[in-house]
């Protein structure tokens, strides 16, 4: 991976945690932990292309599926959705 690419990957890993911790504070609930920590990960499947996903077409069925089954991390999950055009990052 390109020295570039990397770095745009972690600023929108940053973008992310800083995105929950707002929704966190904001709303007075969410573990924080949880979506500190999983904020790479996802950022890699989403915004590295990773996963086979369109924002343009949430039904294509050739889409690949992500399950979460780690409900303290939704906060990050949401927050790289935005980012990754799903909805508006207004909604957040």
């Amino acid at each position: 991976m390109a020295e570039s690419s990397l770095k745009h990957l972690q600023q929108a890993a940053n973008l992310t945690r800083i995105r929950a911790m707002s929704m966190t504070h904001h709303s007075q609930l969410g573990h924080t932990g949880g979506d500190l920590s999983s904020a790479d990960i996802l950022t890699c499947l989403y915004l590295g292309g990773i996963m086979a996903v369109d924002p343009a077409r949430p039904l294509w069925e050739q889409r690949d599926r992500f399950i979460m089954s780690k409900g303290h991390c939704s906060g990050a999950f949401y927050a790289t959705l935005a980012a990754s055009g799903f909805f508006p990052v207004e909604q957040l």
